[in-house]
This record gives C-alpha cells, structure tokens and sequence, in this order.
C-alpha cells in the first residue's frame, strides 16, 4: 500500500522566502504532498503561492481571511489534510528535504505498529547553529516547557510529524492556543493522550526573515505556557 506524505506549510506574509521554498519542493519525490495555509497575510503571499503552485497536482493552498497565527494555521491545515502521514515545516524549509524524508521514512517504518505516535526534529543536537538570542530562549522556554510537566527536548521544533488518525484529529480539534506556544500545548495533549513522542536529531538551517520577534512574542508564550498548565488537564 503506498503511503502519501502530506507536508503542512503555515505561512504569514512570505511572499520573499516562498519563491525559494516552492522551487524546492517541486522536485519533492513520489509520495508526497504539501498543503501551505496562508494564515491571512497582508502581503501578495497569496498570490504568489497561486502563481508558483499552478500546474501542481500535488500543492494547494488553504487561505486564512483573518491572521489566525501560527498554530490557528497549523490546526487548519491538520483538519484538512488528505495524506496518511503529516509533518509540519516552516516556510523557509529550514529543516530540510533530506531530513524531512529521514523523518518520514523512519515513521514509515514504525508505522506497522499500527499506533498512534508523534516524531520530532530535534534542532539541538550539536551541530547545528542559531544566533545566540535564539538559542537562549529556546533552551530556557524549553526548560520552562518540562518544569511544567511536558518532557520535551525541543518544543518549539518546526518540524513534527504525525499519522493523520481520528485520535490526532481530535488532538487538534480540541486545541486552544493559536500562537507560537501551541506547540506545548499539542505536545501536553499528546501525553494526556497516551501519544508516544520520540526525537529524532536534525540538521536545522537557521534563515534570517522569521517571523518570531522574541521582545515581542517571549511574554505572550509565557503567558500561554501558564494557560496550558492551568487549563490543559486530564479528563
């Protein structure tokens, strides 16, 4: 039985970097296919995604009218995925093709158990590199992430896969947060649920052009990581 790959993009006014991403993905192997969510960009991310995709049976494009950040755009594009396996990239690919298809071979193979289980890129296994602002708070939230109960070695990884089930539908259906922190909040979900995490060590590309601002958006995350402890408990 094939198995097709379906790769979730969120993207927010990408129209400089998405060019690069789509010419990239155009030569993806057999298998595989992206679904990118535009979470309601103020720029011509739209229009340019509409313009590159044309003729490619294997992308479309989910249009957001309101900016619903960026795990709104997540949680929109797993409530519409058609593939067996999904995995989560950023826009920019700054985990690679090679190591998304490491990932996805690998979930692949584990995938005659039959279970439900989430597999995620780790970026911080030693040799890859970030500006060092970065790289502090993603530890130190990171940190804060497992003090909170979630045991996670990196919770902010842009790259997540996951079988494309009811259990992991209803894991997004019922998720809450829509910014940055969403990422604990699945995760907290997923071990509520008994949904197995492994990490696995990726080669990460650090790009200039994010869209996480930390001066801006550290405060909001750590006011969602105490909502998340408060609100997300067992049934």
């Amino acid at each position: 039985m094939v198995r097709i790959t379906e790769i979730i993009i969120p993207c927010f006014n990408e129209e400089k970097r998405i060019v690069k991403t789509i010419g990239k993905l155009k030569k993806l192997r057999p298998g595989y296919r992206v679904l990118f969510i535009d979470d309601g960009s103020t720029d011509l991310t739209t229009n340019v995604i509409i313009k590159e995709i044309d003729g490619c049976e294997n992308m479309r494009l989910i249009t957001l009218k309101k900016n619903q950040g960026k795990w709104g755009a997540v949680r929109a594009g797993a409530l519409n995925v058609v593939g067996d396996i999904c995995i989560l990239s950023d826009a920019d690919l700054s985990v690679d093709l090679p190591n998304i298809y490491f990932i996805t071979d690998f979930f692949l193979l584990s995938m005659i158990l039959n279970k439900d289980y989430v597999v995620v890129g780790n970026r911080f296994s030693g040799w890859n590199k970030m500006p060092f602002k970065r790289w502090f708070f993603s530890r130190a939230f990171n940190l804060c992430v497992r003090i909170a109960g979630v045991d996670s070695v990196d919770s902010q990884s842009p790259c997540k896969c996951w079988r494309n089930s009811k259990r992991m539908y209803d894991i997004f259906a019922s998720m809450k947060e829509r910014g940055f922190a969403g990422d604990v909040e699945f995760l907290k979900r997923c071990k509520l649920g008994n949904v197995p995490v492994v990490y696995l060590d990726v080669r990460y590309d650090y790009l200039d052009g994010s869209t996480v601002n930390i001066k801006k958006h550290a405060p909001k995350m750590f006011a969602a990581l105490w909502r998340i402890n408060k609100n997300v408990k067992p049934n």
